[in-house]
């Protein structure tokens, strides 16, 4: 018994020694599905499967006649058909009537870097102009795929493997993608499909059974063992005389040198730049705008892009206000708003913007409450979130008219009618006076 006691000391000592970098959590197995919700059981909010975002495009949408741009879509439980779901109880549906569309659901999980993982979804879609069970228009593509985002930022138009594209209509029909994961420690999975370019009654897609896992750990690296460098062996001491010492010269003075005049760089003008800022508020009444009452909330990501990348990301703070991109450079950005899952917005997702120099940019973004779960609501219609230029210096006359214009005209004409008439009574008073 002694004996065993000593020998399991002396393992934990072992272990206790070993270094921090050798103890490392085991990788995730393969064969492991590292969605959660995967089937899209669980409760849902707002359309979606709590465990899932919605995310969409929304691209010039207004009505053109090659119907080529992206509105925002509908998100809801299928929960009836049982064609369209296939497997379990429920599947996520998204679609919407006559209006062009692109989106989905995305979810973020954790994995480990260097990871290769495998993303595979079954979609299934419908577009017609009668009512189900009617078949499918065959002309129209819904363009269902998969994608991921090896370093998990979150943004669907950047950076994200996509698969290749499906049209599985009236039919249920697998995708998959592989990519390897970042040093994030985290990657972001997508299911997208896009009906831009048609319009028909019905614009549907359906999506369930996802799995994602990983096909390949990561590869180890084997940590170096250190080793002893060989002892460099000593010299051995002799007793050496000193040297005699000898007297150092003396230094002769160096001449003064005269200065050189060098003259002052010329100072470089700084370029002029702009600024955006944004503002992300409570839209209680949902009407679109921001009331007097109606104050900044947290929590919005705000993500500033300038058409070739992105130039800045915060979120919201309601203690701290708007939040500011400062020194741009002038010309085109988008501002983009991504709500947190428990709002809805209220406004539109995305504005243009139209920088020039010293220009001080505002956008307003607007957002209300999402209703709990299974409690039935009708979205608001979303607004257009309009950018505003910064109100002119203080001392600088702002422009007037309307009613004041008026009456300042009428004042002009009322001023000159009294010294007509005055002019005219005096004019009368004479003739008559000389008779």
């Amino acid at each position: 018994m002694a004996v065993r006691r000593a020998s399991l000391v002396v393992l934990a000592f072992c272990f206790a020694i070993l270094p921090a970098s050798l103890v490392q959590a085991a990788p995730v197995s393969q064969g492991v599905n590292l969605i959660n919700s995967p089937g899209f059981e669980g409760p849902f909010s707002n359309g979606a499967d709590s465990a899932w975002a919605r995310w969409h495009e929304e691209r010039s949408c207004k009505e053109d006649p090659n119907y080529n741009y992206a509105c925002r879509p509908d998100w809801s439980e299928e929960t009836v058909t049982r064609e369209l779901i296939r497997s379990g109880n429920k599947s996520q549906h998204i679609g919407v009537y006559y209006t062009p569309w692109h989106g989905g659901v995305m979810q973020t999980v954790s994995v480990a870097a260097g990871s290769r993982v495998r993303l595979t979804a079954w979609g299934r879609a419908r577009a017609a102009q009668e009512q189900h069970p009617a078949p499918s228009d065959g002309s129209v593509s819904s363009r269902m795929q998969v994608g991921i985002d090896p370093v998990g930022n979150g943004l669907w138009y950047q950076g994200v493997v996509w698969s290749g594209e499906i049209n599985p209509l009236d039919t249920w029909q697998s995708v998959s993608v592989e990519a390897t994961a970042g040093a994030s420690g985290r990657v972001t999975v997508y299911l997208s499909s896009n009906f831009a370019g048609f319009s028909r009654t019905h614009l549907d897609s359906w999506w369930d059974d996802v799995t994602l896992e990983v096909v390949t750990p990561p590869t180890a690296t084997p940590v170096p063992v250190p080793t002893q460098p060989p002892a460099t062996p000593r010299p051995a001491v002799t007793n050496t005389p000193l040297p005699t010492p000898t007297p150092e010269p003396t230094a002769t003075p160096e001449p003064t040198a005269t200065p050189t005049f060098t003259p002052e760089p010329t100072a470089t003008p700084t370029p002029a730049v702009a600024e955006v800022c944004v503002v992300a508020f409570d839209d209680a009444n949902r009407n679109g705008m921001q009331d007097g009452i109606e104050g900044s909330i947290s929590g919005v990501t705000i993500t500033l892009f300038d058409g070739h990348q992105i130039v800045g990301t915060q979120t919201t703070n309601a203690m701290l206000g708007d939040v500011c991109f400062p020194d741009l450079k002038p010309g085109p950005y988008q501002v983009f708003q991504t709500v947190p899952p428990s709002r809805q917005a209220t406004t539109s997702d995305s504005v243009p913007v139209e920088l020039q120099a010293g220009q001080l940019v505002m956008v307003l973004f607007g957002s209300t409450v999402a209703a709990p779960a299974g409690v039935a609501t009708t979205a608001p219609p979303l607004a257009p979130a309009f950018p505003t230029t910064a109100p002119a210096p203080t001392g600088v006359p702002a422009a007037s008219g309307g009613s004041d214009s008026l009456t300042q005209t009428l004042l002009a004409i009322s001023g000159i009618a009294v010294l007509l008439v005055a002019a005219l009574l005096v004019a009368v008073y004479f003739i008559f006076r000389n008779r």
